[in-house]
């Protein structure tokens, strides 16, 4: 496929002059920037709004202070209520935290406190190196997309193509042309 197709399949097309919504100079841009993989903005984005989305004003978005231990999800208002949350859980417990609801148990290597997945930053980066890994072993995108939240097929298939519905839907809101 020549590169210019490739581009324009990917959806990374120069944008259209009446863009709605931009994440460019973003915490969600500079992590996809410095990702293990080639990743955008948008990809992390539409991930957070599959795993965290919480109505907001006329929208959704991704929520930091999320947690879900056994399909107990809840929204905290705040950074302190959300660790004295995670500190009265155990130290290496099933629970999926922050707006890439990054699972404690398979990821708890990847931060030095439980509670360092409350940050915005943190979280984001933790997520995209996850999805990267999830990519590479998937070896294509929607696929990907399924294996960050699960290994089982009859999860993955279902949840790829939902996170790969909002990514296609924010690059249009952005402007460009998948």
């Amino acid at each position: 496929m020549p590169q210019a197709a490739l581009v324009v399949a990917l959806g990374l097309a120069a944008p259209a002059p009446a863009a709605g919504f931009s994440l460019q100079g973003t915490h969600w841009d500079q992590v996809a920037r410095e990702a293990p993989c080639q990743l955008d903005a948008y990809m992390l984005y539409a991930v957070a709004l599959a795993e965290s989305g919480r109505r907001s004003g006329n929208g959704v978005a991704p929520h930091p202070w999320t947690t879900n231990r056994a399909g107990d999800s809840r929204y905290f208002d705040s950074f302190e209520q959300a660790a004295a949350y995670l500190r009265d859980l155990c130290d290496r417990c099933n629970v999926d935290i922050g707006f890439m609801q990054v699972n404690l148990w398979h990821h708890r290597h990847r931060v030095d406190d439980p509670e360092d997945l409350l940050n915005r930053e943190t979280n984001l980066r933790v997520g995209a190196q996850i999805l990267c890994e999830a990519i590479a072993e998937q070896g294509d995108l929607l696929r990907g997309f399924g294996r960050y939240h699960s290994a089982r097929p009859e999860h993955k298939l279902p949840y790829g193509e939902r996170v790969y519905r909002y990514y296609q839907r924010l690059l249009q809101l952005a402007g460009y042309q998948p």
